[in-house]
């Protein structure tokens, strides 16, 4: 069984700092639950102890996968009607 800690709550949302060109995660973040039910700080770390809102990630990294791959198969199959495109009007020699 996991350890239930803010940094695998279904809740917690991460910060990230850019870094030149790279995008860094921190290992703080704030609980969007805790958002609409109460005035306390809401910014956490990563590995607290978690609160009675804790909800496993699991199914959350499951449908953001599954969003990601269908926004990378909607923008290859916009990519191959954009090469169509050119090559239509690409001047012939």
């Amino acid at each position: 069984m996991e350890e239930k800690t803010c940094g695998n709550c279904k809740h917690f949302a991460r910060h990230y700092t850019i870094s030149n060109t790279q995008i860094l995660s921190l290992c703080y973040g704030h609980c969007k639950k805790k958002k609409f039910i109460t005035e306390q700080k809401r910014e956490i770390l990563e590995d607290q102890k978690s609160c009675d809102f804790w909800t496993s990630a699991e199914q959350k990294e499951k449908e953001q996968k599954k969003c990601i791959e269908n926004v990378l198969r909607d923008t290859e199959n916009s990519l191959r009607k954009i090469r169509c495109i050119l090559e239509l009007q690409a001047p012939r020699k």
